[in-house]
């Protein structure tokens, strides 16, 4: 699977994943979260009230987490920002 087959998964969509030894499972698509990039952030009080603000840095860039689950109990979390290597064992299912 490429990045940019992976922005156009939808919820319920079937992911096929070919294991170390060869073997096949297939999971379904169980939740999209469209995320902010951040390159830093900055921690600062307030001098009237006190308070702690977070103040994140953000790149203009957007990403996507999709969370497959395979089975019961197995669940992956697939990204775009990651490294294309890490969703090769992943195919769109047709099934």
């Amino acid at each position: 699977m490429t990045k940019k087959e992976l922005w156009h998964v939808r919820i319920g969509t079937k992911i096929k994943r070919t294991l170390w030894n060869g073997e096949t499972d297939i999971g379904t698509v169980i939740h999209r979260q469209l995320n902010d990039e951040v390159c830093g952030f900055m921690i600062a009080k307030e001098k009237s009230t006190g308070k702690i603000i977070e103040k994140d840095f953000l790149t203009g860039k957007k990403y996507l987490t999709v969370t497959v689950r395979f089975g019961h109990r197995d669940i992956r979390y697939l990204e775009t920002n990651a490294e294309q290597w890490r969703l090769n064992s992943y195919t769109i299912c047709n099934e």
